[in-house]
């Protein structure tokens, strides 16, 4: 009696092991679905299509067919060897089936799924130049950037950072380094406002074609010091004052970690030629990607009242330039293939 006691136990546990087995096999192995089928939850959205109580294979079916070949094409970056110029690289997309069906399959009742994006890289990049020149954005992308240059004067900057919060638009403050020591509080706070901070020489009468290597790193490496302690990230940027450079001045720039910027709009506000003059040259120059160089005068603040509503009807965003140069452009809509 006891042997065919252990020999029905052990027909039990090989029946119960064969089980296990069996149930591993099942959730190991796509054909699972066919047991126990994956749906989504009730109105789950994809792209305007109720997608709820879908089976995976419904989803991939629907997926596959929306946006199996959907693609933004990267751009390069485009450098001028002649001027040693160059216009920064954005980045491309391309829709991913299966990470979309993912996210439909574990969304909750009533959320609307996007797309998942994947980056497509260029081949050409402003790594590959780290020396050259930028004087505007790629135009592919709709924003406009302001270069604030700061030497002199304190009495404009606070209006004119108040100028730009109403119109959610930032700008990208230069100061030279003998005005930065002496204002502080305003370089926090043009940081503590989002607005970038750059470097302009350590002082306005510095012609960089004109000084050393060594002096010329020397005044920048000191100015930057001192924003990064006030601010406390790094300062990518430097402008010159009169938009000059050369091949040695450009070189020592970038083994600084630093990016020479220029413009391609000048509101030659240093000019006084009044705010009408002003404002007509901006808008009939301004172009996606634009820099627009301007000082922090009366007239300025008068300036940015003016046209940055007009800006926005021309559906340009004003960015920092770090922003301008960022190559992540993700579409903010879809052209769905087929529709």
């Amino acid at each position: 009696m006891f042997i065919f006691y252990l020999a029905s136990v052990y027909k039990r546990l090989l029946l119960l092991g064969a089980l296990l087995l069996f149930a591993v096999f099942l959730f190991r192995n796509p054909l699972h679905h066919t047991f126990f089928q994956e749906k989504t939850e009730p109105d789950v959205y994809f792209w305007g299509i109720n997608m709820g109580k879908h089976t995976r294979e419904e989803v991939e079916e629907i997926v596959a067919a929306r946006i199996g070949e959907w693609q933004v094409n990267p751009v390069d970056a485009c450098y001028d060897l002649e001027q040693h110029e160059l216009i920064p690289e954005v980045w491309g997309y391309r829709a991913n089936v299966e990470k979309t069906v993912e996210e439909i399959l574990n969304a909750s009742s009533g959320q609307q799924v996007m797309p998942f994006l994947e980056t497509v890289l260029p081949e050409v990049t402003q790594k590959d130049y780290p020396s050259a020149v930028i004087r505007k954005g790629n135009p592919v992308k709709d924003n406009v950037a302001f270069m604030v240059n700061v030497a002199w004067g304190t009495e404009c900057i606070l209006p004119l950072m108040d100028t730009m919060k109403q119109y959610e638009a930032k700008a990208s403050f230069f100061p030279v380094g003998s005005w930065a020591r002496k204002n502080r509080e305003l370089i926090q706070e043009m940081a503590e406002r989002g607005h970038m901070i750059g470097n302009h020489a350590h002082t306005d009468s510095a012609v960089i074609t004109e000084m050393s290597i060594e002096e010329l790193k020397d005044g920048l490496s000191q100015t930057n010091a001192f924003l990064e302690e006030v601010i406390n990230r790094p300062v990518q940027f430097f402008t010159p004052h009169k938009g000059e450079y050369n091949y040695h001045s450009l070189e020592a720039i970038s083994r600084l970690g630093m990016r020479t910027v220029l413009w391609s709009v000048d509101t030659i506000d240093w000019m006084e030629p009044g705010v009408e003059a002003m404002e007509s040259r901006v808008l009939e120059q301004v172009h996606s990607g634009a820099i627009i160089l301007m000082h922090p005068t009366k007239d300025t603040i008068t300036l940015l009242q003016n046209i940055l509503p007009q800006l926005r009807k021309q559906g340009l965003t004003v960015v920092t330039i770090e922003e301008l140069f960022n190559p992540d452009h993700p579409p903010e809509t879809f052209s769905i293939p087929g529709s």
